[in-house]
């Protein structure tokens, strides 16, 4: 499968748009791959710049939802355990490792 050096990361992500991200990709020979994010209501609670009740209210309920942690998702990255760099840092490699196959 020929295979371009990019992901598609949509969030929150329902499992009828990832069937169609992943057919219509398919179709086209390209591998499309599903990363969920997570992070505890506390933390997102305590970014800055500071997100609106309504923000935090929809953030708390997609996580009880499960959005971050879809069945089909190839893997997950927590949003909070690290800094922006480093969580950057860590979504790249494994989203290289997701695509290379491993």
């Amino acid at each position: 499968m020929r295979a371009y050096p990019a992901v598609i990361v949509a969030y929150p992500l329902r499992c009828t748009n990832w069937l169609f991200f992943h057919e219509t990709f398919k179709r086209m020979n390209i591998k499309c791959c599903c990363i969920g994010l997570i992070a505890d209501i506390t933390a997102i609670s305590a970014r800055k710049p500071a997100l609106s009740a309504a923000e935090i209210a929809r953030s708390a309920e997609m996580i009880a939802e499960g959005y971050g942690k879809r069945a089909f998702n190839d893997f997950t990255v927590r949003t909070d355990e690290a800094s922006f760099e480093e969580t950057c840092r860590r979504l790249m490699q494994k989203a290289q490792q997701a695509l290379n196959g491993n």
